[in-house]
């Protein structure tokens, strides 16, 4: 499953920072289109934050490469396309019954 908050942020050009649990990682290109911290690391998590607070542009620069993320990873295109793919594969695996 993955984290719909961070692909909403994305959407809207804004980055999104979280820790790394459940499907989460699955939606935030980290180091780029935010931060995935460890799990339980407050410190670290705050400090992240701060560093981007203190950065305008740094941030806008990750909500631009949130978005791009988003958009090629998340498309309805793609996920048509995967759709798509494991329906043939059912397909396929139902006619060698």
């Amino acid at each position: 499953l993955v984290g719909g908050t961070p692909l909403e942020a994305g959407r809207s050009r804004r980055r999104a920072d979280a820790y790394d649990k459940g499907g989460i990682k699955e939606s935030i290109k980290n180091g780029e289109a935010g931060f995935i911290v460890p799990a339980g690391n407050e410190d670290m998590f705050i400090e992240n934050i701060i560093s981007l607070l203190r950065d305008p542009a740094q941030a806008e620069s990750r909500g631009k490469s949130a978005r791009k993320h988003v958009q090629e990873v998340f498309s309805d295109a793609r996920a048509r396309e995967g759709l798509m793919a494991a329906w043939q594969d059912a397909a396929t695996a139902n006619s060698m019954i």
